[in-house]
């Protein structure tokens, strides 16, 4: 009688982290918590899960990203590291990896239009530095 062992993750998670390292194998960047936006994983794309956070968006490639995508939900995962070896090895066919991560900065979000003040008679007329007249 044999027994399949059960898929483990391979990158660390622990309670209520409050930040997350990533690390492509060229750059870590670690980012914290209270900065993130949201991680998506879709039916169509299996492999990747995508996560905002802070200014950056960073693409997360890999197999059997179930419990990778769990432990953004639970805000557990402390750092995740490209692992491209792991799937060339048979036996890490049943566990949760990255083989993948691509950082993307984030567009800045427009800035408001401001309307410039006119000035009141009698007022001196106040306006922000590198406003044109």
């Amino acid at each position: 009688m044999s027994f399949e062992r059960p898929g483990r993750p391979i990158f660390e998670t622990t309670p209520r982290a409050p930040s997350v390292t990533f690390d492509d194998g060229k750059v870590r960047l670690n980012l914290p918590y209270h900065d993130y936006v949201e991680a998506t994983w879709t039916y169509r794309e299996p492999d990747t899960v995508t996560v905002k956070i802070a200014k950056w968006i960073v693409a997360l490639r890999g197999h059997n990203m179930n419990l990778l995508f769990a432990a953004f939900e639970e805000q557990s995962l402390k750092s995740v590291k490209a692992r491209p070896e792991l799937a060339l090895e048979p036996k890490h066919e049943i566990d949760s990896y990255v083989v993948e991560i691509t950082f993307l900065a984030q567009p800045p979000e427009p800035a408001a239009k401001l309307t410039k003040r006119r000035a009141i008679k009698g007022r001196l007329p106040l306006k922000p530095s590198g406003w044109d007249e």
